[in-house]
């Protein structure tokens, strides 16, 4: 039996397992509809405006922090700015329709599901390695039927601090009991998923359909690139 350099993958979610992307655009859709509803003069392109700004200024206040990616928080800011009232119910309400609209329509990309099976049947862990709270990275997970797949779950929630910066990675090492020379990261975040590993001193497979070019001004590269999910096997040595 070929034995296999890698006994754990620590993945990415969101744009490495499934596009969530391009359905942001209806999740705000849905969450101002909510909120219209009650305050029918409030314009869709402010909305919308102003919540692309009030997400850009919590990423620039609370860099590689999880506070960054809670759209509760997002939505109190944004109704600040608008000029209403603090409303609890309302902020619950949009909230739960942002992410509700999220996780029912997120698909697989192509080749996920059969890729992981295969990977879970070879004896490699696999473990999720996401920036946000548990509580939305599980409703995903379980939203694309991939629950069983995934042998441990690791939210930036948990430690507060975002890739790349070490403390969700530790936190993954120590719920697997993992060695560093054991594991392999695959994301598709250049800055997050293969800095981050890299700089804590693991290897890592950079999951690149767009082809992007490595920033210029980076010395970091990473052990492996693919375009496409399913070429991750050759990378485990699944497939010759």
């Amino acid at each position: 039996m070929k034995t296999l350099k890698y006994k754990h993958l620590f993945t990415d979610l969101d744009e490495t397992l499934f596009n969530s992307k391009s359905l942001y655009n209806e999740a705000i859709r849905v969450s101002y509809e909510k909120l219209h509803s009650f305050y029918p003069k409030v314009k869709y392109t402010k909305f919308k405006e102003l919540f692309l700004e009030v997400r850009k200024d919590l990423k620039e206040t609370y860099v590689h922090n999880t506070i960054s990616h809670n759209r509760a928080i997002l939505f109190e800011n944004l109704l600040e700015r608008l000029g209403i009232k603090s409303n609890e119910e309302m902020i619950l309400e949009m909230h739960e329709a942002y992410w509700f609209t999220v996780n029912v329509y997120i698909q697989l990309f192509p080749g996920v599901l059969e890729t992981l099976q295969k990977i879970r049947d070879s004896g490699i862990k696999i473990t999720a390695v996401s920036d946000g709270s548990l509580h939305s990275r599980l409703e995903k997970i379980i939203s694309l039927k991939i629950a069983d797949l995934i042998d441990f779950f690791v939210a930036s929630e948990e430690v507060i601090y975002t890739k790349p910066e070490p403390q969700i990675f530790e936190l993954a090492l120590n719920k697997t009991g993992a060695q560093k020379n054991e594991i392999i990261m695959i994301g598709d975040n250049f800055d997050a998923d293969i800095v981050g590993a890299k700089s804590f001193g693991i290897d890592c497979c950079w999951f690149n359909p767009k082809k992007k070019e490595i920033p210029k001004d980076s010395d970091i590269k990473p052990d492996f690139t693919i375009v496409r999910f399913p070429q991750l096997l050759k990378v485990l040595g699944l497939k010759d």
